[in-house]
């Protein structure tokens, strides 16, 4: 999910100093992302949205901060990048199974996707701590306020299970 630009601006036409845009699958991968993992990482990063967040991000002085998560890169990390105007934090999520099978797919012009494994819930709340160590890290700053907490029994998709099943 990406959301269009008004959205640095809520309800109350107050300027959001943080927001969390979305992302979702690596722009060249096949595939429209793990549905369990995406669910999980939108209500771990629900709070982000409040005025406790908003609150926090303006008490550090530092520019408008954007997050973005995309999943099917080649490797597991996050950058903090300060821009001019914004700071911009990205997490990238490589999914087991995933890349290499998609590599061998097209090795041979087979452009079905490849299911990968599901990283889910637990994965999600890890990658949430990981967007604000960074973040905190990065700039030195305080304790944030809590992250949201994923629905660990995955939205009604037994744990370990795709909703395929």
């Amino acid at each position: 999910m990406v959301v269009d630009d008004d959205s640095w601006i809520d309800s109350r036409d107050t300027v959001r100093m943080i927001r969390y845009v979305g992302g979702g699958s690596v722009p060249w991968s096949m595939w429209a992302g793990p549905p369990r993992y995406d669910r999980a990482l939108d209500q771990v990063l629900a709070p982000v949205a409040s005025d406790e967040w908003q609150q926090w991000w303006r008490s550090t002085g530092l520019r408008p901060c954007e997050i973005w998560c995309w999943v099917g890169a080649e490797s597991n990390r996050v950058r903090v990048r300060a821009g001019r105007d914004y700071v911009r934090v990205t997490l990238d999520r490589r999914l087991e199974g995933y890349n290499d099978a998609a590599a061998r797919l097209a090795k041979y012009g087979i452009t079905e996707r490849a299911d990968p494994v599901d990283p889910g819930p637990a994965a999600a709340l890890a990658d949430g701590r990981a967007i604000v160590k960074a973040l905190c890290d990065r700039f030195r700053l305080p304790d944030p306020p809590p992250l949201g907490s994923p629905d660990l029994d995955s939205h009604g998709f037994g744990q370990g299970t795709s909703p395929r099943d």
